[in-house]
């Protein structure tokens, strides 16, 4: 994100940060084998469509990832677009590796809490890839993969109702991520490697 406030500012950057935005023609072969995770996807069902993306990108080289990134792209499922160009390590397709969804809902909080939004989206870009409906094998719900009892104790700081359904809201989500996310850079004394750990893994830890 920082490279693209650069950009937005006409600042200089490195040689090897230089913003290449992705094109070309895509193989047969890439089509025919993300298919069925495409169909799954525009079908609604992004747990199962994550399933046949994983299996069919197996054994793919660093040119099948870099055309899939530009399938997911331009279907808009962000979270594979974000990992198909990280595995065909075309590190300067940052349009596509570093989006911004929900910006309304992440500068608002972030304004109220007091922390930088980058922050947030950098947060939610590596927990979830901005998937709104992203559950995690240990239950963590939505964009900023908050645990349910974690998301409860949250709403009751802010005063706010709490619905476990309303995790895969983005706004609600949001909402009481970066407030989470706030109580932990206050606990480590704004400290933001130290506060990010402790969303990640738990205080606890």
């Amino acid at each position: 994100y920082g490279l693209l406030a650069a950009r937005k500012n006409r600042s200089p950057v490195y040689p090897h940060t230089q913003f290449t935005p992705q094109s070309g023609p895509i193989s047969e072969e890439v089509l025919k084998k993300l298919g069925p995770a495409i169909e799954l996807y525009h079908l609604g069902d992004e747990s199962l469509s994550n399933n046949h993306w994983f299996f069919a990108t197996a054994s793919f080289t660093d040119e099948q990832w870099r055309q899939a990134g530009i399938i997911a792209y331009r279907m808009g499922w962000i979270s594979r677009t974000i990992q198909a160009f990280g595995r065909a390590k075309v590190w300067t397709a940052a349009e596509e590796r570093f989006p911004i969804l929900y910006r309304d809902a992440f500068w608002k909080n972030a304004k109220q809490q007091g922390v930088d939004p980058g922050w947030i989206l950098a947060v939610a870009r590596q927990e979830s890839g901005f998937s709104a409906t992203a559950r995690s094998p240990v239950g963590a719900l939505g964009v900023l993969q908050l645990m349910p009892a974690t998301a409860k104790k949250v709403a009751h700081h802010l005063g706010t109702r709490y619905n476990d359904k309303q995790l895969l809201n983005p706004d609600y989500n949001i909402m009481l991520g970066t407030r989470y996310l706030k109580e932990q850079l206050d606990n480590y004394n704004n400290n933001y490697i130290l506060a990010t750990a402790a969303y990640n893994a738990g205080p606890g830890r």
